[in-house]
């Protein structure tokens, strides 16, 4: 979790919603991030999120 929140972190955003949970079988952490006013952004900071070891999908809407 500190390096997905590192990279809002950085650009000085701040998540309007943050969950996170762990899915048994697996103890797979899932986040559940909802930041608003990324624009043209959201592309780039998704492209950072799958960068981070560990991740392995990252959804935008």
């Amino acid at each position: 979790m500190p390096r997905v929140l590192e990279i809002f972190a950085k650009r000085g955003l701040v998540p309007e919603l943050w969950h996170s949970a762990v899915a048994r079988p697996g103890n797979r952490l899932t986040i559940d991030i909802e930041i608003a006013g990324l624009g043209g952004a959201a592309d780039y900071v998704a492209n950072c999120l799958r960068q981070i070891a560990g991740v392995e999908v990252v959804l935008t809407a």
